[in-house]
This record gives structure tokens, sequence and C-alpha cells, in this order.
């Protein structure tokens, strides 16, 4: 049992949202003034997990309009070898980082804050609040946001309207709405089986726990051995999958990566609702020529939170990596500069639109996000500061995936086992 846990763990990972604030953009960019004569010479060494990082490139070019004699390397390296990468380049000045790199300090295989550089006094002020949880530790500031990633649900909008159907608002709603699609021939809820159903109820079993007091603290002490804190998220994924809205073997014909083939899968169009991450949905754009169907039968689809609220949805804030300066850089001075530009030019806004995934910005244009921005449509979202520790998070995710492929007799013995597994990582 214990090694399949830790597979969900990386599955998890890999995949574990915002209100909308906004500010004048003029007002954000106006906030940088270059610090150094711009005919400073110098060089910067970035790496990141990506093999290609357009959005990267794009923020570089701009750099380098003001400071076009300082040349900056993007080099790759992957996730779970950050710290034989910074072991193995001095060189390195700044490096991409995720939650577990700054926040999992029992994980000693990747936990790198001691390799980041404390970034004093650095003006946060144009980003997010809730960007900055996978940053700020014990109030210190440790790395930057580029993006945010949250979980939620692609929409075939031309397909609801089909049918003379409105997209649900609440879980109410929501439920008519699935319902009418089944009676139609359709499997409503769609995505591959290693992410449906954990992704479904994730932000909503986040919300829970970060919104009752002591709850994290009684997970962790064992304190309420039976989980009744996350039985609503799986009283309501049992119902929906009694109910026939989701299909085990329907998802089994999706890739398990949820991304490339899952993309194709649901620009065929016959796919109501596709369950996936922010990041899952920013390839979408890209895969809309490689399909088969979409050119020839274009539809329109759109970004959603998953409405299983009482009046709306749950939101979990999560970034999406960030960059962080390592404290041996031997370029520490022209570092901050680079981070410092992207934050106060509003240039990781940029990035974001680039990469296709939610700005962490407070004017942040989210082209493809609209669908988020509504806060009417939010039932809760997970406080700012509050951390909800790594080993709680992939607890949930672990019992929901289990629970979905039918490997616990009830719910209840699902809970009593995610209340186990809490405890026992603490």
């Amino acid at each position: 049992m214990k090694n399949k846990f830790k597979n969900v763990l990386i599955v998890c990972c890999a995949c574990v949202l915002v209100s909308f604030t906004s500010c004048d953009s003029k007002n954000v960019k106006s906030k940088y003034k270059p610090a150094f004569d711009k005919k400073t010479v110098g060089e910067l060494n970035v790496s990141g997990f990506m093999a290609n990082f357009e959005a990267l490139d794009n923020a570089i070019n701009s750099f380098n309009q003001i400071y076009p004699n300082i040349t900056v390397n993007y080099n790759y390296n992957g996730r779970d070898k950050l710290l034989k990468y910074l072991d193995d380049h001095k060189d390195n000045d700044i490096f991409m980082c995720g939650d577990e790199n700054i926040l999992q300090e029992k994980n000693k295989q990747v936990f790198a804050r001691d390799r980041c550089l404390e970034l004093d006094d650095f003006d946060v002020s144009p980003l997010l609040k809730e960007s900055l949880s996978y940053s700020l530790v014990n109030g210190k500031l440790y790395s930057i946001p580029i993006a945010l990633d949250p979980i939620g649900m692609v929409v075939n909008k031309s397909l609801l309207k089909k049918h003379g159907l409105e997209i649900p608002k609440n879980y109410s709603e929501f439920l008519d709405v699935l319902k009418a699609l089944k009676e139609k021939g359709y499997t409503p809820i769609q995505a591959a089986n290693e992410h449906i159903y954990f992704e479904l109820i994730f932000s909503m079993g986040m919300n829970l726990i970060a919104n009752k007091k002591n709850a994290i603290k009684d997970l962790q002490t064992y304190a309420d051995p039976n989980g009744k804190i996350i039985l609503p998220t799986l009283e309501i994924l049992e119902h929906l999958i009694n109910e026939g809205f989701i299909d085990f073997e329907v998802n089994k014909t999706i890739h398990k990566s949820n991304y490339d083939g899952a993309i194709l899968k649901f620009l065929e169009g016959e796919m109501p609702f596709f369950i996936c991450t922010s990041e899952n949905f920013s390839g979408m754009k890209k895969r809309e020529s490689k399909s088969t169907v979409f050119p020839v039968k274009p539809f329109e689809y759109e970004y959603f939170y998953i409405p299983i609220g009482k009046n709306g949805s749950y939101v979990f804030n999560r970034p999406w990596n960030g960059l962080a300066i390592n404290k041996d850089s031997p370029n520490k001075e022209i570092a901050i500069e680079f981070m410092r530009f992207l934050v106060q030019t509003g240039e990781l806004d940029t990035m974001a639109s680039v990469k296709g995934l939610r700005s962490a910005m407070k004017n942040g244009a989210n082209e493809r996000y609209q669908g988020l921005i509504n806060e009417k449509a939010i039932e809760s979202s997970v406080p700012a500061n509050v951390i909800i520790p790594n080993e709680i998070q992939i607890a949930l995710c672990y019992v929901a995936q289990k629970f979905g492929y039918g490997k616990f007799e009830t719910k209840e013995e699902a809970a009593q086992k995610f209340a186990e597994l809490c405890a026992n990582q603490n």
C-alpha cells in the first residue's frame, strides 16, 4: 500500500483558483525603473523543468530591450534532479521551483529552500496574495510565482446550447444538466481515470479543511479518525458515479496523462465536461489544428470552476511553479533585477498568457479564463494565508482515486483511510 501511495503522490504533485482583483495595468507597469545603467554588461543562467519554455523566451526578449548587453541563457533540468543540477552547475543564477522544493522539508530529495536567496524588501504588491502561497514561509519570500494552475472543467458550450442547456452555476444546476445530457446518450463528465476522481472534489476538500478551525491539526494528530471532514466530498463523488454521470470504462479510453490524447478526444466535440487542471487546458488551443475533427466542425468551449457547491464552486488558489534565485549565484544583483522586471512591468502576465495559464498578477489579462472571474459563482476559497500540508493534499487525492476505482466498500471506509494516511505521514 505504501508504494501505491507514493505513486499517487507523484501523479497528484504533477497535477497539484483565483478570485479576480482589478487593478489598473498602467499603475503596475509604472512601478518599474531600471536599477542599472542600460549599457550594463552581464549574464544570467536560468534553469527550468520545461524543455521548451516559450513564455520565458518572450520575457527575456523584453528584458533585453532594456538591457541589450545582458545575456540570459535558459537550460532544462528535470524536476526530480534539481538539487543535483544546482550542485553540478555553480553558474546557475535562477531556477524554477515547485511547492515541493519550497515547502516539503521532509522530502530531502527535492527540498531546496535552503538553496534560495531570501528576497528581502522585494515588492510583491502587483501580485495576487493567493499566488504567494508557495513562495512565502514565515514571512520570508523565497520565490516569485510564474502563473496559477486551477483545477476546473472545460465546457463544450456549443454542445450545451445545441440541447437548450445553460452552463451550470451550482451543484443543483449541475445535476440537472448532467441528467439531461445522460438522457440524450452522453457520458457527461470525462477525463483520464488517473485524474478525474480526485480533480472533481479536490478544491472542495481543500476548502472544507482550510476553513474549519483546527482541522489540519486534528488530521495530523488523528483527532478525526473517521475523516468526517472530507465525507461531503466523497458523497458527491459517490452520487456522480452511481448516477452514471462518470463512466470508468469510457475514461479508460482517454490517455492517462490527461493531456495530448485527452485534449484531442475533447476536441472531437462529443464530450460535454472535461475535468482537468488549467495546465492541461493550456495546451488545448495549440491542438485544435492537430485534431482531425475540430477544424471541420469547430465549436465554442471555455474553462470554468467545477460547480459542486450549494451556491457555486470551491476555489483553491495554487501557483504554477515559481522562480527562485540561487543563494550562491555569481550574479545576484542582476538576478534580482530580472525578477523585479518580471513583476513590476507585468511581464509575468505576458508569460502566463503565452503559457496559456492564469495570471498571478492583480491586473492579469486572463483572456482564456474569463469563466473564472465571476466572483458570484464562488462558494468559498481557501484563504491565501492557509498552507495545507502536502501530505493531506496527497491523502485526499489517493482515497478519491481509489474510491473512484471501487477499492473501498463505502465512502466511510475511504474517509477513515484518509484520516489514517494524514496521521501516519506526520
